[in-house]
């Protein structure tokens, strides 16, 4: 039986000395294969010494980073006058609140009550009512909204 720490040591030794000698990690791998058959008596893939013969010659240094050139700012004139696209709320977008709803409802019940009543016949003696009820619509907008200002 093979003393393990041995034959790991003579794999790594002989690893190093294979790639010093400028042999392949595939010809350090069969090679090696064999003889650690014939002096330890243990059966080691070829595949796993020469991956291992790989990994020992590989580097893992960082190749150097150029350093980016500065380039001027040659931004084309349509470039520079147009406003930034995507940023910030456009004034007026979405659906409009319920306050607006309720009040476009009401001042178009009002413009329908108006059409119907001049079609009516006796129009002339209901403006009186209608002046009123039209008074009544008013200061409920003007409570709905106060940004309002009636002419």
């Amino acid at each position: 039986m093979a003393n393990p720490e041995a034959c790991e040591l003579y794999i790594e030794q002989e690893i190093e000395s294979g790639l010093e000698g400028g042999k392949t990690p595939y010809a350090i791998g069969k090679e090696l294969s064999d003889w650690i058959a014939k002096l330890f008596e243990v059966r080691i893939p070829q595949r796993t010494i020469e991956q291992r013969a790989r990994r020992k010659s590989a580097t893992n240094i960082a190749k150097e980073s150029k350093t980016p050139e500065t380039i001027e700012n040659t931004t084309p004139e349509i470039i520079k006058d147009r406003h930034p696209q995507g940023g910030g709320k456009r004034e007026g977008a979405g659906r409009p609140s319920k306050s607006i709803e309720r009040f476009l409802n009401k001042a178009k019940s009002l413009a329908r009550l108006a059409e119907k009543i001049k079609k009516e016949p006796g129009y002339e003696a209901r403006k009186q009512e209608l002046l009123k009820a039209a008074a009544a619509t008013i200061n409920v907008l003007t409570e709905t909204r106060e940004d309002v200002k009636w002419v």
